[in-house]
């Protein structure tokens, strides 16, 4: 597996999800290398992008504090606000949704500069 944080500088790394998989991030873009569209998109997900637009904004901001403090039964319990699996829509979801916020996915078979 390839070590971007040593092959790629300048840019933040989101990190690698598996073989054939990466995330990065550049100037508010969001670049990945997949095995498959679907599991780009998954992992996408996974960093804030709540309703799979391809896109961490406020839609997906929304729908987090719309879930906010939920566990499943809740009447506002939403599966696909719990980024972590841990079964609670807490402050770890708010942040990683606010920290990835403006985070656009672009699907690419090769690694993108500038």
């Amino acid at each position: 597996m390839v070590d971007w944080k040593k092959v790629v500088i300048g840019i933040s790394i989101i990190g690698s999800i598996s073989a054939g998989v990466y995330l990065y991030l550049t100037r508010r873009k969001v670049y990945a290398k997949p095995a498959t569209t679907e599991e780009a998109m998954e992992q996408f997900h996974k960093r804030g992008d709540i309703n799979r637009d391809g896109v961490i904004d406020d839609r997906d901001l929304a729908l987090v504090r719309a879930a906010y403090g939920s566990t499943p039964g809740a009447p506002n319990w939403n599966p696909d606000c719990d980024l972590n699996g841990d079964g609670r829509v807490n402050m770890t979801e708010l942040v990683t949704v606010s920290k990835n916020y403006g985070a656009v996915l672009t699907l690419s078979s090769s690694v993108l500069f500038g």
